[in-house]
């Protein structure tokens, strides 16, 4: 499970009883707050009372591509459009959509960020089906899709 921290503190061990102190803003999930558990006992506060414990967290901002809307449902051949935006992201997104190509088609195969819409165009089947799209950037992060096609 992921959770949004807002502010969270960044504590770096610098030698007995010394730590640096910052804040950070992060998506932690529970693995990366045990892998920080470490530096919470280096940087602790004294069993005296005197220090006040500290709470360590990683200290880098991620930000990931989000689609909008998150899914499609086709009623009729006409196309639908999604967005997909990723906040000081310029780089180019990348369209995968290899269980599609029986339900539909996406356009384009790649665009430049840091907003980019893809057009998804129905392929008539009687037999219709569901499908994901997934659009990624240069890291590899990536927002996903679901097209259904009912068929007609």
């Amino acid at each position: 499970m992921v959770k949004q921290n807002p502010k969270l503190q960044l504590v770096r061990p610098q030698g007995e009883g010394k730590c640096i102190v910052g804040t950070a803003t992060r998506y932690l999930s529970v693995s990366a707050i045990i892998a920080a558990a470490p530096m919470m006992v280096a940087c602790g506060g004294g069993s005296d009372g005197n220090v006040p414990p500290q709470t360590a967290a990683i200290a880098s901002h991620v930000r990931q591509p989000v689609a909008h809307p998150t899914s499609l449902f086709f009623y009729s051949p006409h196309p639908l459009k999604f967005t997909v935006r990723q906040t000081g992201y310029y780089g180019r997104f990348t369209m995968s959509d290899p269980a599609c190509g029986y339900i539909a088609s996406v356009s384009p195969k790649s665009a430049k960020g840091p907003r980019a819409t893809f057009k998804v165009k129905p392929i008539e089947t009687a037999s219709g089906g569901v499908c994901v799209v997934s659009v990624a950037d240069a890291q590899g992060y990536t927002a996903k899709v679901t097209v259904s096609n009912p068929g007609y």
